[in-house]
């Protein structure tokens, strides 16, 4: 059902990127999270403003490096869910960890597997319908959870 596998460290590009080429590299690893073929997974604009926002590093001389693309890939992920104040304090505490990208990998690819199999084709629309309710009910409870630690970190922090 969720087919999206973060690659490991090792076979996302280590040489820079231009920003056409990141986008395209972005655009063809996010394929499969997109709901319609006219669908853009991310654009010059989102990524100038992350950097702007600090939330991905500048770009090298035009070029953007395994960290960017790292923190791009995760910022996508979790923008689907949470504002984008959230995922940038969400990133910035990741990154507390010497190898966040591993150990978001492992968080990631855990509950992947802790999912039931669904298949869609046998799926009658009142189960559908259950199935989805109750999800969507999950969803918003962990984003309000989610939210109310992220405050709390940020307060203990200070």
């Amino acid at each position: 059902m969720i087919n999206t596998h973060f690659p490991p460290r090792d076979q996302i590009p280590t040489i820079n990127l231009y920003m056409d080429q990141l986008l395209e590299y972005l655009d063809q690893f996010l394929a499969s999270e997109k709901r319609s073929n006219d669908e853009i997974a991310l654009t010059k604009t989102m990524i100038n403003n992350y950097v702007k926002s600090k939330m991905v590093v500048p770009p090298d001389r035009k070029k953007y490096n395994q960290e960017s693309i790292i923190d791009l890939l995760i910022i996508h992920h979790y923008k689907r869910a949470f504002s984008i104040q959230d995922t940038g304090n969400l990133l910035q505490l990741m990154k507390l960890d010497n190898d966040y990208y591993s150990a978001f990998r492992n968080r990631h690819e855990t509950l992947i597997n802790t999912l039931p199999e669904i298949a869609f084709e046998s799926l009658d629309t009142n189960t559908a319908k259950e199935l989805l309710l109750q999800l969507a009910e999950e969803v918003a409870i962990k984003k309000q959870l989610t939210e109310q630690l992220l405050d709390f970190i940020k307060a203990s922090s200070i």
